[in-house]
This record gives C-alpha cells, structure tokens and sequence, in this order.
C-alpha cells in the first residue's frame, strides 16, 4: 500500500483554495472590490454607524456541493481540473453576488439611499443625487475615490461623463466634493484610535 502523503496533500488543497477564491474573485466582478475580513467565531455580527444606529446580522451559509467520481479523476488533465475549480468559483461568485445585492439593496431601503428612475436612463443629475447620499473616502492628500455603479448600461460611465461639461453639473459636483471632504475630515478628526 502506498503512504497517504499528507504533507503534500495540505499543500495541493492550499493551492486549490486559492485558485478557487481567485476564480470566484473573478467572476464576482467589481464585488471583489469590497474589503472583507475573516470572522472565525461566532453566530452574527453587528454593524454600528456614524449616527450611531446598529444593524444585527445572522452569518448565512453559501455553498457549492460537488461530486467528484474517483474513478476517472487519475485520467483528468490540468484544463478540465482548472475547468472544475472555476466551475464551483464561478456558482459560488453568483451566490455571493447575488446575496450581497439583497443586502444592498435592504440597507439601501432602510436608509433611504434609493433612487427611483422609471422609463429614462441615468443622467448626471441623477448621479450627483445619488453622490449626496452616501459617504465616501479620501486619502491623506485629499483626494477622493468615487463610488462605483453597477448597472446593466455599459455605456453608463460614458453617458454621464457627456452630462459633466454642463458648468451647472460641474459646480454640483464640486460642491458635493467639499462638502464630503469637509464630513470625512469631521470623521477623521473624531475617530478613536486604539489603546
């Protein structure tokens, strides 16, 4: 009988894990753009806002099953082994994306971060409302880095930025700029460090 190579076995699922979170990674998308961090215990985990409102959430399970015959693994080549791990990152992107959009959604709802626009395409002005909605950061240097939008228009970026040489959009803009600056200031300044 041969030895069971434990050793290299944890270093080949090390390597599968991680070709898998990239995978999933890449099909997520812009998703994959939000920070995370590893929570190892636990049942729930709450969030406490600046206004000082604390929203409880229970962790949901996400999950990929799949059955692997062992019969014919010895003869599968590296591209149809790659082809399975993208396969399970691929169903686990869309279950994770699709469960991040709900809680998007609902936290967009609950504070009024919502914009309705029925029968018309999304216009500069409409960006701006929604730049005055939420809250965004600045590095040391004051600079600022945009929200995302994810919409199915991909000529979205494109179209509004026609809108942006409006010197009435412009001021707009501006305004909105210091304005979130002078916020995140505010919060920077107010911020507890560590003990």
């Amino acid at each position: 009988m041969l030895p069971d190579f434990p050793e290299i076995k944890n270093k080949l699922r090390i390597l599968s894990d991680k070709l898998l979170q990239k995978r999933k990674n890449i099909h997520l998308g812009i998703l994959s753009e939000i920070p995370s961090t590893t929570i190892d215990e636990g049942k729930k985990w709450k969030v406490v806002r600046e206004d000082g409102s604390i929203t409880v959430q229970v962790f949901k399970t996400l999950k990929v099953e799949r059955q692997i015959d062992l019969s014919g693994i010895e003869s599968l080549t590296d591209k149809e082994i790659f082809k399975k791990i993208d396969d399970v990152g691929k169903e686990f992107a869309q279950k994770q994306a699709k469960f991040m959009f709900a809680q998007l959604k609902d936290a967009a709802e609950e504070s009024g971060n919502v914009l309705k626009i029925k029968n018309r395409k999304l216009n500069m002005n409409d960006y701006l409302d929604l730049l005055e909605k939420v809250d965004f950061s600045f590095n040391k240097n004051g600079d600022y880095k945009l929200p995302k939008l994810v919409g199915g228009d991909p000529n979205l970026y494109s179209d509004l930025l026609e809108g942006s040489s409006d010197p009435t959009l412009k001021k707009r803009f501006d305004e909105i700029i210091e304005k979130k600056r002078d916020k995140w200031r505010d919060r920077e300044i107010n911020r507890k460090l560590a003990d």
